[in-house]
Parts: C-alpha cells; structure tokens; sequence
C-alpha cells in the first residue's frame, strides 16, 4: 500500500463512502419531500377542520348572545352579534375557497346558505326588539298619566261630594289598574294570554269612559274624561304594537331560528367528519411511505458503515504504524535524544518525506547543541568575572568610604562629649544663679506682699469708710420709706373700714329684697292662676337677693382679713422704723474709727514700699547673670544637638554605605531597591500594609528590569500597579474622610495625579514608545516621595486620632 499516496488512499476510501452517503442522502430526501407535500395537505386539511369546529362554535356564540340581546335590549351586545357575524360570514368564505374536496365544498356552501338565513332572522329579531323596546318606552308613559288623571277625577268628585260621579271614576279606576297590571305581566312573562286580556281591558276602559262621558254635566270632569279617552286609546295601540313586535321575535327565537341552528349545526358536523377521515387516511398513507423510506435508508446506511469501517481498517493500518514509530521517534528526538535512528526513510509516499525532514532535523539539533554548549561556557565564565569584578569594586569602595564615614563618626562623639560637658557647665551656673535670684525674688516678694497687703488693708478701709457712709444715707431714706408707707397703710385700714360698712348696707339691701320677694310670692298664690308669672318673677328675685346676701358675706369676710393683715403690717413698720434709726447712730460712731485707722495704715505702706524697691534691684542684678548662664547653656545643647545630628547622620551614612555593599555583592534576582524596616512604617496598620505591598511590588518591578524581562512584563505591571495604587487610595481617602483630615482635598489630588499619569504611561506603551526606563524613574521616585512626604502627615495626623 505504500506505493500509494496517502491522500490517493483516503480519497479513495471517501470517495465510496460519500457516494453511499449520497444516494442514502437521495433517498431521504425524496421521502422528505413526499412527507413534506403529505403534511402540508394535513395542515390545511386541519386547519380547515380546526376552522369548521370553530365555526360551530361561533354559532353557539350567536344563538346564546342574541337570546341576551333578546333579555336585556342591551345596545352594547349588537356590536357582539355583530363582531361574531362579521367572523362566521369570513371563516366560511375562507373554507369554502380552501377546500379541495367536491363533498365538503358541498356542505359548506350549504352551511353559508343556512347562515344568511339566519342572519336575516337575528336582523329581524334585532329590529322587533328595538320596535319593542320604543314601544314599551311609550306605554310606560300612558300609564301612569291614565292613573293620574283617573285619580285626580276622583279626588274632584270625592272633593265636591259628587257621589254617583266618585262611583264611575272608582269603576275607571280599576279597569285602568287591570290593565296596567296585565301588561306588566306581559312584560315579564311575553304570555300571549296576558296581551289579550291588558287589550281587552283597554278596551273595555275605553267603552266604559264613553259610556260616562255623555252623564257628566261638570265641564272639569268632562274634559278629564276626555283626556282619558285619548290616553287609553294612545295606550292600547302602542302596547298592541309592542306585543306584537315581542311575539313575533319570539317566535323567531323559540322556533325558527332553533330549526335553522341545528341544521347548521347538523351539515357542520357531517363536513366536520368527512374532514376529519380524510385526516385520518392523509396520515396512514403517509406513514406507509415514511417507514418505506426508513427501510431503504437504513439499508444503505449500513452498507456504508460497512464499506467504511473495511476502507479505514485498511487505510489506518498502512498510515497509522509508520505514522506511530515516526512519532515516537519525533518524541524522543524532542526530549533531546540524538541517537534515535529515524524509521520509514526508504517508503515512497508522504511517510518517506517527513522521515527524510526529521532526520534534517536530528542533524540540526546535534549541531545547535554543540553551539549551545559553548555559548553557556562563555556566559559562566563571563559572568564569573562580572561578579569578582563588582566584589572587588565593591570591596575597595568599603575600604575608602568606610574610612571616611569612621572619622566623621568619631569626630560627632568627640563634639558631643565636649558639648555635653559644656552645657552640664552652664547648667551648674545658671542653677546658683537661680538659687540666689530665688532668695532675692522671696525677699523681695515678702516687702511687696506686705506692701500690698498695707496698701490692700488701706484701700479697704477706705472702702469700708464709704460703705459705712452710704448705709448710713440709705437707712436715712429707708426710715423716710418707712414713715410714708406706715402713714400709707393707716390710710388704707381707714379705707377697709369704709369698704365694710359699705357691704354691711348691702347685706341689709339684700335682706330687704328678701323680705319683698317673700311677700310678692305670697300675693302671687293668693291670685291663683293670674299671678303665675308674678310669682316666677318674685321667685327669681328671691334667689338672687340670697346669691348677694351670700356674696357679701363671704366679702367681709375677706375685708376681716385685710383689715386683721394691715394692722399687723402697720406694726411690723413702726419697728423696722426704729430698728433703721438705731442702725443710722451705730454707722456713725464706725466712719469716725475707720478713719483713724486708714490715717496709721497709709504711713505703714509708704515705708513698706522704700523696703521693695531696694530688693528690687537686687532681683535684677541676679536675673541679668542667670539669663546670662542660660544663654551659654543654650548654645551648648545647641552644639550637643548639632554633634548628635552629625552622630546620626554617620551612622545613617554608614548603614547605607553596608546596604549598598550588600546589594552589589547580591546576585541580580537576590537584589532589592527598597528593603522595608521600621524606618518606613507609620504606624497605621492598613497603611503600612499597602506601604508594603508597594515596595514588594517595585522591587519585583526591579528585579525584572535586572533580568530584561521589564518591557516584556509591562502589562502585567500596569494592571498590577493601577490595582494596588487604586485600593491603596481607596482607604486612605475613606481614613480622611472619617476622621475629617484638614489635606484631604490636596492629598486627592495627588492621588487623581498620580492615576492620570500611570493611565498616561500606560496608553504611550501601547502607542509603541519605550517608556520603560523612564516609567522605573517615575515609580520610585514616586514611591520615595509618598512615603517621605503625604502619607508620612497622614500617618502623623492618624496617630493622634488613636488610630494606630
């Protein structure tokens, strides 16, 4: 076989088996397009069916929502009736013009002719009732217009005592009630009896009232009888015309239209059936066919299951083998086994070919092995001297910095010492200085507390002797008060007196009316019924002479108290009187000794103020060489301070000098830029968490740029950069936010800033430019920046909220 293609083999092989496939492919097709045509008849067949069913029950529709139409007279279900007419005359035209069948064509041009006439008939029926219902709206109205007319004769004949003319309206009466009551009937029952006997009684109304009419000598009387006459005879023709219209559309309902509807119904169910058998047969038919087909497709199927399972039994044992030891040999030679011998070389087909190019291959990667052996010796001895190199420059920068940095240590100690000394020095002075400027301060605090306190003792007497003065003034205008409000209230018991006698003559008034009230209802019983009034009136005065009796009881009562009140008050001024005049002669003799008093402390003072001065001076001498000793010990912990700061900038110097080191010396993946320590924590957890994070993220950044992978991994580090940065924002905003931080809105900006910039960076990158150097610049000094600067306040500011 392999002196064939490969290709010529398999399209051999497909070549049958399609063949097979496609007369298969044919034989479906055509029972496909016969099942196609066959359920296409059925569906119209069907839905013809499905139509005629729908018909029928359309019908049914009609017939009950005529018969409401019929009941209730409703406006609103004509437009039913009519919706369901519109739709029966439609789908018969449609099904007589869809129908194949000659028999059920037929029936259905029967059926249309059996709907037209019933669509008369519902036209009909539709015109009595309407004829009908105007009918009925003017009966209604003659009746109660004879009964009132009937009922006012009466009450005129019955008015003027006209018996015998009471008797005929009485008679008129009960005919007209009668035959209102049999046409109500009718109404509600449409019984042909009921119509016969209201018309006879209409009639015999009419008879009667021509028989009255020529009696009756009253004009009045005869011109209401006329009047009856007319509206009975309007009556009879209008409900007349009524029964008519209801009988006849009745019997178009009950009889006629029934007949016509079961007909239609009869012809709907026999075209109904034929369809439904012709359905039946369309479907037996057609599965004969189906399952004829069917047969012949799983026949041939699998005679090309067969064909094809021999033809890719062949053709797979002829490919698959060399194909398999070819891949087995290309798998080996992949693993880097050179020694493989490569199988299928001498074949003629498309196995040969790919054996002689793997063998290129296999001669290739012998020699690219041998060049890459020799390329990785040059790249380890090369780099073996890079790092001896950079260890030895790392070495003698150490040896000439680190010299450097170790005076410029030992010269900070040395300086701080000295400083420290000094300023120990001026402390020891400044603090005898002090002790004595504290003597000196006591002492001449002592003079001036006593000084002050002369001054204090003269200017209270001073003060005394003026209070001491205005109480004597004001217990003068007090006792004056008091005397004039003693007088005052004299006057006022004067006045309560006066008001007492003044209720005293209002009680007698009070008791007199009594009196007269009294007698007046004794005169008023004696005068029996006449003096009723008299005695209601004397009754209400006597009431109201005991309601003023009792008021003014209860007011002197409380002008007792008034008066037992000012008594008393008058008394209790008469000795705040001489309890004033006693207080204005003691405050007297007082003023005199206060002012010999103020006279001796005033000359203590003067000689207490001489002493002040002198230690004064004292004070100010010791102060000049305690500022003095200050100042120098001032500069001296200023130069202590300055020795300390250089100490620690040394050691800084120093320990950045060994960082430095230690990264030359690393190799390039153990190399950091920033290394995280204390010295960069704030404090804040979450912070320094993102801080962090940060760092790792721009050492990883490093290490790639170290390694040339930087610009490779750019997208990585955008995305990577943009979420850190991002969530790092996030939370420091909301931090400011809570605790409402004074730089919150400049901070922000730095945050939008930094954002735009990176979206910046990142759309030049995808531009094309090389950024990468550039973007690394950016980063950490961005980095250095943020954390020196922005959220080293941020973290200070935190702090002091308690949040660390």
């Amino acid at each position: 076989m392999n002196r064939f293609s490969i290709g010529l083999r398999i399209g051999a092989g497909f070549l049958i088996t399609l063949l097979l496939l496609a007369c298969i492919s044919l034989v479906g097709l055509q029972g496909i397009s016969e099942a196609r045509y066959a359920f296409s008849d059925y569906a119209r067949i069907a839905g013809n069916t499905l139509v005629l069913k729908g018909i029928d029950r359309d019908v049914a529709n009609l017939r009950r929502t005529i018969l409401t139409f019929v009941s209730s007279g409703d406006p609103k279900v004509l437009d039913q009736i009519k919706d369901l007419q519109d739709a029966l005359a439609r789908d018969l035209t449609t099904v007589h013009a869809a129908v194949h069948d000659s028999v059920v064509r037929e029936g259905v041009g029967r059926m249309k002719g059996l709907f037209d006439a019933y669509a008369q008939d519902v036209a009909e029926v539709v015109r009595l009732r309407q004829e009908r219902d105007r009918q009925t709206a003017n009966s209604d109205g003659f009746g109660p217009k004879l009964s009132g007319l009937a009922n006012g004769l009466q009450a005129a004949a019955l008015e003027e005592g006209e018996w015998g003319a009471l008797a005929r309206s009485v008679a008129i009466t009960a005919l007209i009630t009668d035959a209102r009551l049999y046409v109500v009937r009718f109404q509600g029952r449409i019984e042909p009896a009921s119509a016969q006997k209201a018309l006879s009684l209409l009639a015999d109304l009419q008879t009667k009232i021509r028989e009255i009419l020529p009696q009756e000598e009253d004009p009045r009387r005869r011109e209401t009888l006329s009047q009856l006459l007319e509206t009975a005879a309007a009556y009879a023709k209008a409900f007349d015309t009524q029964a008519q219209a209801t009988l006849a559309y009745q019997t178009l309902t009950t009889d006629a239209m029934p007949k016509k509807a079961a007909a239609f119904g009869d012809v709907a169910r026999e075209v109904s059936q034929r369809q439904t058998d012709t359905l039946e047969s369309l479907m037996q038919t057609t599965t004969l066919d189906l399952d004829d087909t069917w047969t012949l497709d799983i026949a041939l199927s699998v005679l090309a299951l067969v064909f094809g399972i021999g033809a890719a039994a062949v053709i797979a044992r002829g490919i698959t083998g060399p194909v398999t030891a070819m891949t087995d040999a290309m798998r080996r030679l992949a693993e880097g086994d050179k020694t493989i011998l490569i199988p299928g070389q001498g074949a003629r087909d498309e196995i040969g070919a790919m054996a002689k190019a793997v063998q290129v291959f296999k001669d290739n990667a012998r020699h690219v092995e041998k060049l890459q052996q020799e390329q990785e010796e040059n790249k380890r001895r090369a780099e073996i001297e890079r790092k001896a190199a950079v260890r030895q420059m790392a070495d003698a920068f150490e040896a000439s910095v680190g010299q450097v940095v170790q005076t410029v240590t030992s010269a900070a100690t040395q300086l701080q010492a000295s400083s420290a000394q000094m300023a120990a020095t001026a402390r020891q002075t400044s603090a005898q200085a002090v002790t004595v400027a504290t003597a000196a301060e006591q002492a001449s605090n002592n003079v001036g507390t006593v000084a002050s306190a002369a001054e204090e003792l003269a200017s209270s007497e001073a003060e005394i002797g003026q209070h001491i003065q205005r109480s004597a003034v004001v217990a003068d205008q007090a006792a004056q008060q008091a005397q004039t409000t003693h007088a005052t209230v004299t006057q006022m018991v004067e006045a309560v007196g006066k008001i007492g006698e003044i209720v005293t003559l209002i009680n007698d008034i009070a008791s007199q009316t009594n009196l007269l009230a009294l007698n007046a209802t004794i005169e008023a019983a004696r005068a029996g019924d006449a003096g009723k009034g008299f005695a209601v009136v004397a009754n209400e005065v006597k009431t109201l002479a005991t309601q003023t009796a009792r008021a003014t009881g209860e007011i002197e009562s409380q002008i007792s108290r008034v008066q037992a009140v000012t008594h008393e008050a008058a008394r209790a001024i008469e000795t705040v009187i001489t309890t004033i005049t006693e207080i204005d002669r003691i405050s007297g003799s007082i003023a005199v000794a206060i002012e010999e008093q103020t006279a001796a402390t005033s000359e203590i003072a003067r000689n207490v103020d001489q002493a002040s001065q002198g230690t004064l001076a004292v004070t100010e001498n010791i102060q000049s060489v305690r500022q003095a000793a200050g100042e120098t010990g001032h500069a001296a912990e200023d130069i202590a301070n300055a020795a300390a700061d250089l100490s620690r900038q040394a050691e800084m110097l120093r320990e950045e000098v060994k960082k430095f080191l230690d990264q030359v010396r690393l190799d390039d993946t153990e190399r950091t830029l920033f290394t995280w320590d204390r010295s960069l924590e704030t404090g804040v957890a979450e912070i320094d968490r993102h801080h962090r994070d940060m760092v790792e993220m721009t050492n990883g950044f490093y290490q790639d740029m170290l390694s040339g992978k930087g610009t490779v991994r750019f997208p990585e580090v955008f995305d990577t950069v943009n979420r850190t940065f991002d969530q790092h924002f996030q939370d420091e905003e909301r931090l400011m936010q809570r605790y409402t931080y004074a730089d919150y809105t400049q901070h922000r900006e730095v945050h939008r800033e930094t954002l735009e910039t990176i979206v910046a960076f990142k759309a030049r990158y995808a531009r094309g430019e090389d950024i990468g150097l550039e973007f690394f610049r950016y980063l950490t000094q961005w980095l250095q920046e943020h954390l020196s600067t922005h959220d080293a306040r941020l973290a200070h500011f935190l702090r002091q909220k308690g949040t660390a």
